[in-house]
């Protein structure tokens, strides 16, 4: 954000959170790569792989609780 402040536009991150009939939790997210592809700003896109480690992380974190619940 402090490289590009408008760049929070393209970090909307779209999360899906589901349960399907079988009980299985589903966690999908965009894929930040895909997003900061757009703007071709090498400083900027590098940030990416945090972006989704982070990402992956909290997708884990809800998958694993919801699993300990049932």
């Amino acid at each position: 954000m402090r490289a590009d402040p408008d760049i929070g536009l393209l970090l909307r991150c779209n999360v899906v959170v589901r349960e399907n009939r079988d009980g299985e939790v589903t966690a999908l997210f965009s894929e930040p790569e895909a997003l900061m592809a757009l703007v071709n700003r090498k400083d900027i896109s590098s940030l990416t792989t945090d972006v989704r480690r982070g990402l992956e992380r909290v997708r884990d974190q809800v998958v694993i609780r919801t699993e300990r619940a049932a």
